[in-house]
C-alpha cells in the first residue's frame, strides 16, 4: 500500500450505534483503512459498492429488506476480489457459518467486537486482496528497516532483503524495552529518548539497538545481544529504569526471531499499565510480577447501602476503605474501571447522605474535584488516598450535624 493508498471500507448494518460505534473504535486512516460509506441493508449497500468501489465490506448478517447472507453471495459473484467481514449474534452462527462458502475472511461476533479484534481482522483481509499485496511488495522494497519493524510491530507482514536483517542485528537473542512517556511533556520527549539513547550506548557496548517511537506515549528500543548477555540486559535496563522516575518501564522475555517482535510488543502493552498498580517496581517483566492476588469479590453495595441507611456509618466506610485497599493489590484490573468504582462511590455517598437530610453542600460543592484529581492520579495508591481523603470529609460532614442534633 502506498503512502496515499488507504484501504477502502464500507460498513454495513441496520444498527446506527453499530455503525458508529465501529467507526470510533479505531483510529482509520492512522491504520491505513479508510470508511468510504456506510449502509442500514443490503439494498443500500450494493448501490453504494457502484459509487465508492471498497476493498473491504464489513456487514451485518440479519438484516430488512436484503441480508448479509444474500449481500455476500451477490458481491463475491459480481466483485470476487472484495473481501467480506460478517457481523454476527451468538444465535446466528450457523446462519454465518453458510457464509464462508462464499468465500468471506471471518466474523466478529457483535458481544465481544473490540478494537483489538477489528484491527486485526482487517489486515487479514487486506492481506488477501491481490491489488494491495502487489502495492505492499512495491513499497516493502523502498521501506527503511525501521519502518519494516514498525510495521511488523502494527501486525502486517514484512518481506526483508537477504541479509538486512543480519547486518543490522547480528546477534540471536533480542529483548523489546518499552517507555510508556504519556506523563512527559510533549517538549520533553526528545530529550527523555536521548537519555535512554545515551545510557544504552554507554552501558550495552556488548550488543546494539535500534530505537522506534511508533507514537507519542511509548518508546520502544530492540535490543541485540549474545545469549550469555541476556542477564545483562535486564540489569541496565532495570538500573535505567530506576534513574527515570517520570517514565514507566518494561521489557520483553527474550526472543530469537524477528518475526516475534509483534508478540513481545503486545507483551509490553499488557505490562506498561500495570504500573499504576505497582508503582514500586521500576521495571516490569512477565517473570518478576508478583503472583496474581484472589479475586476479589463483587462489592456489596446493598449492605453498604443499608449499613449507611442505618446510621452505621464507621461500619460503612471501614468495609469501603478495606474494600478499596483490596481492590488496589489487584493490577490485572482495568484502570479505567478501578477509577470508575471510586468516583461512582463518592458520587452515591454524596447522594446517600443528601437523601438522609444530612447537609452535604460542601462535599457536593467539592465533588467535581474528587472526580477530576481521581482521572488524573498516577497510581491506585494515590487513587486510595483520594477515596479516603473523601471519607473522612464525609465523616467530618456526619459529626458537625450530630453535635448540632
Amino acid at each position: 500500500m502506498s503512502a496515499k493508498e488507504l484501504i477502502r471500507t464500507l460498513i454495513v448494518d441496520d444498527e446506527l450505534l453499530i455503525r458508529q460505534g465501529i467507526k470510533h473504535y479505531i483510529d482509520w486512516e492512522k491504520e491505513g483503512f479508510q470508511i468510504v460509506g456506510e449502509a442500514s441493508n443490503g439494498q443500500e449497500a450494493l448501490e453504494l459498492i457502484e459509487k465508492v468501489s471498497p476493498h473491504i465490506l464489513i456487514t451485518d448478517i440479519i438484516m430488512p429488506i436484503m441480508d448479509g447472507e444474500e449481500l455476500t453471495r451477490l458481491v463475491k459473484e459480481k466483485y470476487p476480489q472484495m473481501e467480506i467481514i460478517i457481523l454476527s449474534s451468538f444465535s446466528e452462527y450457523d446462519y454465518v457459518r453458510s457464509t464462508f462458502q462464499n468465500g468471506v475472511v471471518d466474523y466478529i461476533l457483535k458481544p465481544k467486537l473490540d478494537a483489538e479484534g477489528l484491527l486485526k481482522t482487517l489486515k487479514t483481509a487486506a492481506n488477501r486482496i491481490p491489488y494491495l499485496q502487489k502495492l505492499a511488495i512495491q513499497e516493502n522494497s523502498k521501506l527503511s528497516i525501521g519502518q519494516k519493524l514498525e510495521r511488523m510491530i502494527s501486525g502486517y507482514e514484512v518481506c526483508f532483503e537477504p541479509g538486512e536483517v543480519e547486518n543490522m542485528f547480528p546477534y540471536r537473542h533480542f529483548f523489546l524495552f518499552g517507555a510508556d512517556v504519556n506523563k512527559i511533556p510533549t517538549t520533553h520527549l526528545d530529550i527523555c529518548k536521548n537519555e535512554i539513547e545515551r545510557i544504552f550506548l554507554k552501558e550495552f557496548p556488548f550488543g546494539t539497538f535500534y530505537t522506534l517511537c511508533l507514537n507519542q506515549s511509548i518508546i520502544l528500543i530492540v535490543l541485540n545481544t549474545r545469549s550469555e548477555n541476556n542477564d545483562k540486559v535486564v540489569e541496565i535496563s532495570y538500573h535505567l529504569a530506576q534513574s527515570m522516575e517520570k517514565a514507566k518501564f518494561a521489557l520483553s522475555d527474550v526472543f530469537e526471531e524477528m518475526n516475534q517482535i509483534g508478540e513481545a510488543y503486545k507483551t509490553l502493552l499488557q505490562l506498561l499499565p500495570y504500573h499504576f498498580y505497582l508503582n514500586y517496581m521500576p521495571l516490569l517483566m512477565e517473570r518478576n510480577l508478583p503472583d496474581p492476588p484472589n479475586q476479589v469479590a463483587p462489592f456489596n453495595l446493598e449492605q453498604f447501602t443499608n449499613d449507611l441507611k442505618l446510621h452505621n456509618f464507621d461500619v460503612a466506610f471501614m468495609y469501603l476503605s478495606s474494600y478499596a485497599s483490596e481492590l488496589s493489590k489487584c493490577y490485572t484490573m482495568d484502570i479505567f474501571e478501578y477509577k470508575s468504582f471510586m468516583g461512582n462511590c463518592i458520587f452515591n455517598i454524596i447522594i446517600l447522605l443528601g437523601n438522609m437530610d444530612l447537609d452535604v453542600k460542601e462535599l457536593d460543592k467539592r465533588k467535581y474535584t474528587y472526580f477530576k484529581r481521581i482521572e488524573e492520579a498516577s497510581s491506585a495508591q494515590a487513587t486510595l488516598q483520594i477515596l479516603n481523603g473523601f471519607i473522612e470529609a464525609a465523616k467530618q460532614c456526619i459529626t458537625a450535624v450530630q453535635n448540632h442534633c
